[in-house]
């Protein structure tokens, strides 16, 4: 920033008993090796290059201001990489959780009515409960209306009129849906099994692909 750097204020910063305590956290469009440890020495607890989600910076705030072994496990600062990583290691801890034998509860969101019934049946076949949004702004709707352990995840069609899969998927991604399902676990179900669909699905923000017709054993290997 012109006039005062982000640096020159971190030091402003600490030297004032009154806000020596405020945590904070970098965001620059030029980072370079050795950062990480310069800025945590200046009592920086999180760093970001420009451009970065609101995702991101979300739960980097959420960490920050816990404390605790989830900012301690952190060191020397938070990162988009440590995000990650603490993103994928929360999914397992809640699918070990459930024993082999725990049913899964599934939100189905598909607006073709065959399909919904193949893939209902296709769910409670391998011993699991579903519900049916038509429609991904229905879907949404659905979310916000439901706690945080309603759903173990989310099979999500790609085609759907109103609010497709990829629309419906960074809507929740975002939090429109309510901050617990941001890192809902969401599979993408497409018909059109095309050369660079997986890649569409996962840039979109979704967990995984799966595609339709629904095979048992995909969807057993899937949910596992």
């Amino acid at each position: 920033m012109p006039k005062m750097s982000g640096v020159d204020l971190a030091n402003h910063l600490r030297k004032n008993p009154k806000l020596a305590q405020v945590s904070l956290i970098m965001m620059t469009s030029m980072g370079a090796r050795g950062d990480g440890q310069k800025l945590a020495a200046l009592g920086f607890k999180a760093y970001f290059p420009k451009p970065f989600s609101m995702s991101d910076l979300f739960d980097a705030i959420s960490v920050v201001l816990s404390g605790g072994q989830v900012l301690e496990q952190a060191k020397p600062l938070v990162t988009q990489h440590y995000l990650k990583n603490l993103q994928k290691y929360t999914q397992q801890q809640v699918f070990r959780k459930k024993s082999a034998n725990e049913k899964f509860q599934i939100l189905l969101v598909e607006d073709h009515y065959v399909n919904q019934k193949l893939a209902k049946w296709s769910i409670e076949e391998l011993g699991h409960t579903c519900e049916i949004a038509p429609n991904g702004y229905q879907a949404i709707k659905t979310l916000q209306q439901k706690s945080a352990d309603r759903f173990d995840l989310i099979l999500m069609d790609c085609q759907m009129p109103v609010l497709d899969g990829y629309q419906t998927t960074q809507k929740i991604r975002e939090g429109e849906a309510g901050e617990h399902w941001r890192h809902a676990i969401i599979i993408a179900m497409t018909a059109n099994a095309l050369q660079g669909d997986k890649e569409k699905c996962l840039s979109s923000g979704m967990n995984d692909y799966i595609s339709k017709p629904i095979i048992l054993d995909t969807l057993q290997q899937k949910l596992s």
